[in-house]
This record gives structure tokens, sequence and C-alpha cells, in this order.
């Protein structure tokens, strides 16, 4: 039978699993065990359920487990041709998930990238609904997307039943017409339908975190990149008066002409206070 020593560590892994520590969790005969290893292992398979029970439980169990261990190294159990077979076996069944997992994961990458060469200019239906709608509800929100489209293939008129139906909180500008979007700012289901989709094309309704959406591809073209620009802007709402907007033009005009001149542009504020002070009957 192999001496344990346990250190004073364990009183630290019971009130806080989550901090590591390279002091000696325990000595099995000449063997010292870290408290990182035990920690690593414990939070590895405790992750959902970490507390001081669980962990004073999962100690036992890992001892168990290292005592097993240096008894099989005693009598040389590592080296029987048994148990090397058995042990590829193993290695080889651990190892699938882990490659799967790397080829999925550039799958994903590479599709990505192509992808990403694309915009795209969608037209939107949203209806609305919880990530955690009871499955009362998710029908619901279903059958209404499902009715919508219905309405479009018969040949009522997008814009006025996108205002009408849609929940996004756009629509009432945009009519549930998008400007063109590169593919990663689009949710991954929409993405799929996208890129299968040929131009003009209606989807069935589509489930994201955020509800369902009915979606046209209207446009598709090579992405454009990014373009950066300079501007200034004059405001002016629509209910300003002509005589204010006719100001406000003048002032805009006057800045193109000193850009046009490679003149240096006046300075903005010292512009309002002047319109200011017109605007007022001031000198």
């Amino acid at each position: 039978m192999k001496t344990i020593k346990l250190s004073a560590v364990l009183i630290f892994f019971s009130l806080s699993v989550f901090s590591q520590t390279n002091e000696t969790l325990l000595t099995i005969g000449n063997k010292k065990i870290s408290g990182d290893e035990f920690l690593y292992i414990y939070k590895k398979n405790n992750a959902d359920n970490i507390n001081k029970e669980s962990v004073n439980e999962y100690l036992k169990l890992f001892i168990n487990f290292k005592l097993k261990v240096t008894e099989a190294e005693n009598l040389k159990m590592d080296t029987a041709v048994g148990f090397k077979k058995e042990l590829a076996g193993y290695k080889s069944q651990l190892a699938k998930p882990y490659l799967t997992g790397n080829i999925k994961w550039k799958e994903l990458t590479d599709e990505a990238l192509q992808r990403n060469k694309k915009e795209v200019r969608l037209d939107i239906i949203f209806t609305k609904l919880s990530p955690n709608a009871s499955p009362e509800d998710t029908l619901k929100a279903y059958n209404k997307s499902l009715q919508i489209r219905e309405r479009l293939i018969r040949g009522e008129n997008f814009d006025t039943l996108a205002v009408k139906s849609s929940d996004d909180r756009n629509v009432s500008k945009n009519k549930g017409h998008l400007s063109f979007l590169k593919p990663l700012k689009i949710p991954y289901n929409i993405q799929n339908f996208t890129f299968k989709a040929n131009k003009g094309d209606l989807s069935m309704p589509i489930r994201t975190d955020f509800g369902y959406y009915l979606v046209k591809l209207a446009d598709i073209r090579p992405e454009h990149g990014f373009v950066k620009v300079a501007h200034i802007m004059i405001s002016a709402s629509d209910n300003l008066s002509d005589s204010l907007k006719t100001i406000k033009k003048n002032k805009i005009d006057s800045q193109l002409l000193l850009l046009k001149k490679n003149l240096p542009v006046t300075n903005h504020n010292l512009q309002n206070l002047i319109l200011l002070k017109i605007l007022n009957g001031k000198n």
C-alpha cells in the first residue's frame, strides 16, 4: 500500500476552486501531484456544478484513480502488449472528435472567407420572438411569418406589407429594404439562404435568436471594401423656413468654393455665431 500525504492546500480548493496553485496537493509514494493538475481535471469535468461538496467528492475519485495508475505502473502493466493495444484504441477514439472538430472549423473559416468576397442587399419582414419562447408562441410567430409570405406570393405590395407587419424598428423608414451588407454581419441561418438563392428569391420563415425573418435576395455584388471620407455638414431640418434654408445653403456653398480653390475653410464655430447673430437681428 502506498503512503498518501495530503497538503493543507486542500482548504483553498474548498474555498476557491478557481484559484490555481503549483503547490503539491498530494504525494503517493515518491510521486508528487500538484494542485494545478487536480484543478484542471476537476474544472474540465464539473464546469456546470462547481461547489465545495463536488470538490471534496471529486478529490476522492481523483485519489483512487492516481492510486490505481501508480499500482499499475509498479506492476509493469503499462508495458504489456494487451494494454498497449487497448490504449492505442482509446487514443484513436478520442482523437476522432478533435480531428473532426478541426476539419469543421476549417470548413467554416473557408466558407466565411469566400462569402465575405460578396455583399448582399436584402428585403426583410421580421417577426419578433424571444429565444426562450414557448412552443405555442413559437408556432404562433412561425404561422404569422408564413401567412405574410403567402400574401407576398399572391402579389401584395412588399413595402406596404412590411410597414404594416414587420417588427423591425426601422421599417417605417426603410420599408424593409436594407442597404448592402457584408455577409458576416448577417445571422448565419440567413447567410445560408442568401448564398444558395437566386436574385429575387423569397425564403421560408428563417429562425434566428431574434425571431423569424422572411428574406428576399434583392441584389448581390462583389465586395466593395471600405472608403474613408471627410465631410463638412451644415444641419438643416425639414421644418426650417425658406429664408433659413437659403442662409444654410449659402453657407455650405461658400465652404465648397474655398475647398475648390484649395483654401482653408473658415472656423465653423465663428460661422455659427455669425449666423445666430443674423437670425437674431444683431450686428
